[in-house]
């Protein structure tokens, strides 16, 4: 997702801002996977979806349970 963001047209970038000095600066790779990663966990399943398909990749698989323990499917792919 990071490297799509940032290859896109136009290119996004992960930015944040500095306190001090008032000014943006990229937070770099490993940062910004770590946040589109909270993005995805905060996401609906619907959201989810839409997003994998707007960058033509499939959704990672979770599998869920209901707070009984019934197993609830997975989420289809986006082909």
């Amino acid at each position: 997702i990071v490297s799509a963001i940032r290859n896109g047209n136009p290119p996004g970038r992960f930015l944040k801002k500095d306190s001090v000095s008032g000014k943006w600066f990229d937070v770099g790779d490993k940062r910004a996977a770590e946040k589109a990663s909270q993005a995805l966990r905060e996401k609906t399943p619907e959201e989810r979806l839409k997003l994998a398909a707007r960058f033509d990749r499939p959704m990672p698989t979770r599998q869920y349970f209901s707070p009984t323990g019934t197993h609830i499917p997975e989420m289809p792919h986006v082909s």
